[in-house]
């Protein structure tokens, strides 16, 4: 009933051990398609926006404020092998994210329409994923090869989309 107060548990946790990897699925298609056109934006925003997830959790990801996709973790992989109710993302977290394809004729339908909408464009169907911490952000602009500062050869994360 809408007039039923809400029950929550709330608990602490003293200590989160950081996520070596984090496997996630999109709920539905439409989030894998969305995911797929704005893939930098989620790799540049995805710390700023979670940072704490657990197994089999459904998050969502707000893509320029307006667009929101959901994930659900599916595996969490750890440096230290113990359980952990929840863990933490850091730069060096590898977050893989599978595809969640359309059903056969519905994804033909879809790819037409994109083909028709993206004439010339060279999209692909894998993304690699880099978790960038948000305060690398205020950093100035650094030369041609470097973002944020850093060279391209000093980013110390990865996540691969496919």
């Amino acid at each position: 009933a809408p007039d039923a107060p809400l029950i929550a548990s709330v608990a602490v946790v003293p200590y989160a051990p950081v996520a070596s990897r984090v496997d996630v699925d999109p709920v539905t298609p439409e989030d894998w398609e969305i995911l797929q056109l704005h893939a930098n934006f989620v790799e540049e925003e995805l710390l700023g926006q979670i940072c704490v997830l657990g197994p089999g959790q459904r998050f969502p990801m707000w893509v320029y404020g307006r667009t929101r996709i959901n994930l659900q973790v599916t595996s969490i992989g750890l440096v230290e092998q113990k359980q952990a109710l929840c863990v933490r993302l850091a730069r060096d977290t590898q977050v893989v994210v599978a595809p969640k394809l359309r059903a056969k004729q519905e994804q033909f339908d879809a790819q037409a329409q994109r083909q028709r909408e993206l004439e010339g464009s060279s999209a692909t169907l894998a993304y690699e994923l880099r978790v960038q911490d948000p305060l690398l952000e205020a950093v100035a602009e650094g030369s041609a090869g470097q973002v944020g500062g850093l060279k391209h050869n000093e980013w110390n994360c990865t996540g691969v989309v496919h």
